[in-house]
């Protein structure tokens, strides 16, 4: 399984005349494992489709596993979101 570190939610990148709303999200981070990469390149995944626990699946169909959480991102979430869950750490609707 791919593991992506440093890693935070991004927007998905839409049609200019997409509203925002209706968006994706992504991750953004390093990964480690993945076949189309070297360990350590930033890369920045395809639309999340499903979420169990910290292991996520994508559009494109990759598996990641969680691994560190960006420190700003964590401090963001920390100051936002104060229930936020580190075993279930994102949330898609």
């Amino acid at each position: 399984m791919i593991k992506i570190d440093d890693w935070m939610t991004v927007a998905s990148i839409g049609s200019p005349y997409q509203a925002p709303e209706t968006l994706g999200i992504c991750l953004r981070g390093m990964v480690y494992g993945h076949s189309r990469f070297e360990n350590g390149d930033a890369v920045r995944t395809s639309v999340v489709v499903k979420v169990e626990g910290r292991k996520v699946f994508t559009r494109s169909g990759s598996v990641y596993r969680l691994g560190r959480i960006n420190p700003g991102f964590r401090k963001f979430l920390k100051k936002e979101k104060p229930d936020w869950d580190w075993r279930n750490p994102i949330v898609t609707k």
